[in-house]
C-alpha cells in the first residue's frame, strides 16, 4: 500500500473532513484530494504538512499506522 493510500485511509477510518484537514493545512480542498488519489505527487513537506493538519506525528503516523498496514 502506497503512502497516499495510507493516509487517505487513515483520514477515511477517523471520520476526517477532507475540507478541514486542507483548510488547516492550507491547501485546496482539489489539492489535497489529487494527493489522496495518488494523481499528485506527495512531497516530504506534504507529508508533514498533512500529518499536522489531521493532528499527528509525522514519525509516528509512520510508526503505528503505516507499518502496522503493511
Amino acid at each position: 500500500m502506497l503512502m497516499h493510500e495510507k493516509l487517505k485511509g487513515y483520514i477515511t477510518t477517523h471520520g476526517l473532513s477532507q475540507k478541514i484537514i486542507a483548510k488547516n493545512a492550507g491547501w485546496t480542498e482539489s489539492k489535497l484530494s489529487l494527493m489522496l488519489s495518488g494523481r499528485r505527487k506527495m512531497t516530504v513537506d506534504d507529508y508533514e504538512t498533512l500529518c499536522e493538519a489531521i493532528a499527528v506525528s509525522p514519525a509516528r503516523f509512520y510508526a503505528e499506522y503505516s507499518q502496522a498496514q503493511n
